[in-house]
């Protein structure tokens, strides 16, 4: 029986250990491809979380449930470049910014209803 379920998946057992309660791909079911993480955010609401995956270049979208701490997919977005080394939410937490190191790039994506990301047009290259 567990002591506490913290956010992201993990349980606090009675030895004091952290147990996961859920392994899930970062990338989508379909994916056959080589992919890495790169990079993990939850938005200050603590209800999304975002994943960079390099090789399949997305951010993966996963809703955080609040009770249980589990992750089920809302999304995947491409980032318009290769290999998304970082990615951060403005202040506001009203737009998602991935730097792409092999493309030399910057896109921009905006932050909607229920975490889920929607295009803008804000590209730096």
């Amino acid at each position: 029986m567990p002591l506490a379920v913290l956010p992201l998946g993990l349980e606090l057992v009675e030895s004091g250990a952290l147990t996961p309660l859920q392994t899930i791909p970062s990338t989508p079911s379909d994916f056959t491809g080589y992919s890495t993480g790169a990079e993990i955010q939850v938005d200050r609401a603590g209800r999304t979380l975002y994943v960079s995956n390099r090789g399949h270049d997305s951010i993966g979208v996963f809703a955080i449930d609040p009770v249980r701490g589990t992750l089920a997919p809302r999304q995947w977005v491409p980032t318009h470049g290769r290999t998304p080394r970082f990615f951060a939410l403005d202040p506001e937490q009203r737009f998602l910014y991935v730097a792409n190191q092999d493309s030399a790039s910057i896109v921009a994506w905006r932050v909607a209803a229920g975490g889920r990301l929607a295009p803008s047009r804000v590209r730096v290259k």
